[in-house]
């Protein structure tokens, strides 16, 4: 007889057994860069041991995009998790309401994400176009929670100014003809490759495109860094890291209705 696997906690109970610190003990401490860029550090959300019962949940569901298989080009180069809204909905509100607090923006269309970044350095081969720095949405908030330890020379999340123009999510030397490397990035956009193995851009390199990195955020295990969705960031990971593991909780929204019946949400 076929065994199932069984979440613990379920969705009838997590709410019992997994509650939540109310944001002002998150011991949240923000952390200026430059260029009016930086992101913020806290503890994890959970009381008592809710951190190593959420991550043991978080594993019971299986990775459902393998971004590394050869017929994927998902820009994304971590394998994917997603898990349900019972599973993410207390956190992502977390997320939300940390957002409400400072934004002054008015907000339409509000949208709650997860996702989860599983990386295995044995079959890590990411598409070499889209590892420059990307944003995740236009407006809104993004909180990663970590679920395994690095050193900060060895892991993070590193952050950059982008000197160019952007359309949305979209850097100039992507659209606009007349750049003088629109054409170099058609290129490498139109016939994507993939590396043989996990690579790092050199911020020499990157700089070359328009990208000044600014700074680093740690992924320490039991922590979350948050940072605006706006922010262009990208995946540092040295040789010595075999497996890193998190999970995101995002916030996003629109500052103008898109349909006459945003208006009355």
């Amino acid at each position: 007889m076929r065994e199932f696997k069984v979440c613990y906690p379920d969705a009838n109970n997590i709410n019992k057994v997994l509650k939540l610190k109310p944001i002002k003990d998150f011991n949240v401490k923000y952390v200026k860069l430059d260029k009016e860029i930086g992101y913020w550090v806290s503890d994890h959300p959970f009381i008592d041991n809710g951190f190593d019962i959420f991550r043991e949940l978080i594993a019971s569901f299986p990775i459902q995009k393998d971004n590394n298989h050869p017929d994927n080009m998902d820009p994304n180069p971590f394998d994917t998790i997603h898990v349900p809204e019972w599973v993410s909905g207390n956190i992502v509100s977390v997320v939300e309401e940390f957002y409400r607090m400072s934004n002054t923006k008015t907000i339409f269309v509000p949208q709650l994400h997860e996702w989860g970044n599983v990386y295995f350095k044995a079959k890590a081969r990411p598409i070499t176009c889209w590892r420059i720095p990307h944003i995740d949405y236009i407006h809104g908030l993004v909180a990663n929670l970590w679920f395994t330890d690095h050193d900060i020379t060895d892991s993070g999340t590193k952050l950059y100014h982008y000197t160019g123009k952007m359309y949305n999510e979209i850097y100039d030397f992507q659209q606009d003809t007349d750049h003088p490397r629109y054409k170099e990035w058609q290129q490498l956009a139109d016939k994507p490759t993939r590396a043989d193995a996990w690579f790092n851009i050199p911020d020499e390199e990157l700089r070359t495109w328009g990208f000044e990195c600014v700074g680093i955020a740690p992924t320490k295990e039991g922590t979350m860094t948050w940072y605006n969705s706006n922010v262009c960031h990208l995946a540092y990971i040295s040789e010595k890291v075999d497996f890193r593991w998190s999970h995101t909780f995002a916030f996003s929204h629109e500052t103008h209705p898109s349909t006459m019946g945003d208006l009355f949400r």
